[in-house]
Order: C-alpha cells, then structure tokens, then sequence
C-alpha cells in the first residue's frame, strides 16, 4: 500500500459508492502544451529541478515543441511570468518553479506565502492549472535534495500532477455527460 498522499496509481483514488460517477485524469502528456516559469535565484537548484521535469514530461509523451521554459531572476518573480503565459492563452497547464531557502529571517516565509497566493488567483482566474513548484526547506541541504532528479523526485511528482490536472480540465470541457 502506498503511504499518506501517494497513490499506487490514479485509479486507487475512488469514493466506491455505487452510482457515483468520477473523473480522473491520466498521466499522458501527448499533445499538452506546457509553460514553465524558473527563477534564477539558486541556480544550481532549479535547473536540475526544471531539467527534470521536462524529462518526466517529454517521457510522458509531450513533445519539446510544445514546452516553454521562462527564466526570471527569483521565486518572487514567478507570478508576473506565469500571469502573462495565462493571459497568453496557448497552454493547457502552467507550472512555476523556485528554490527558498529559510535562513534566519522571515522573509523566506513571506516570498512562499506570498507566491503560492499569487499562483492560486492566477489559476482561478485564467481557469488554467497551475502547479505550485516552489520547494521551500529550512537549511540549502534540504532544498538540495528535495531537488534531486530520481524516482522520488519532486520534479516527477510535478510532472504527474500538471499532466493529470491538465488531463482532468480537458475532459471536463469535452463535457461531463460522455464520462
């Protein structure tokens, strides 16, 4: 069995009522178009992080032509990026990137706050998904493996759910009578 929030596959989520009917998504990222929106402000952190995730993806079976990668300089600067590829109106999911170290202040906490509010408004607004890739973690060690490319790795977890909520918004406009 999978632990807390992990799932040996989509279709385990299940509410088992009879007569209720359910929707999921897949994990086929053939024909999505996806924006990805990096900060710059550790580097060394999130372009492992963005390179990872476009593997997952590309291995999903979405095609590179059909990836965009926007660099800006900090986490900060996510949401003004993201906005504009929504307000764009040629993708099927969004996904912003950043690395927050905590150190000994607060601001870390403000910046994550901050962004994952931004990104929430920005996604209910333009109706497009929008996944929350900020790893925040409270020492550089933490951030650094959090980032780390393998199985578990939070860019495979990112890909999963931006092609699965990508997939779940596409059927729900095709109409939910037909499911």
């Amino acid at each position: 069995m999978a632990g807390p929030g992990k799932l040996e596959s989509l279709s385990d989520a299940a509410c088992n009522i009879e007569g209720v009917r359910e929707l999921r998504g897949d994990l086929d990222a053939a024909g999505l178009r996806i924006g990805i929106v990096s900060g710059r402000f550790h580097t060394e952190l999130t372009s492992v992080l963005a390179g990872d995730l476009v593997r997952t993806l590309l291995s999903r079976g979405a095609e590179a032509k059909n990836i965009l990668v926007v660099w800006v300089p900090g986490t900060f600067e996510l949401a003004g990026a993201v906005q504009k590829l929504a307000n764009d109106g040629g993708f099927d999911v969004l996904v912003a990137l950043g690395a927050v170290v905590e150190g000994e202040t607060s601001h870390a906490q403000m910046i994550v706050s901050s962004i994952s509010h931004a990104l929430c408004d920005i996604s209910r607004q333009s109706e497009l998904p929008v996944i929350d890739g900020v790893v925040s973690a409270p020492t550089y060690e933490q951030a650094e493996a959090r980032c780390a490319p393998g199985p578990e790795s939070r860019a495979r977890y990112l890909a999963d759910a931006a092609t699965e909520v990508a997939s779940v918004h596409k059927k729900i406009e095709r109409g939910l009578s037909h499911e």
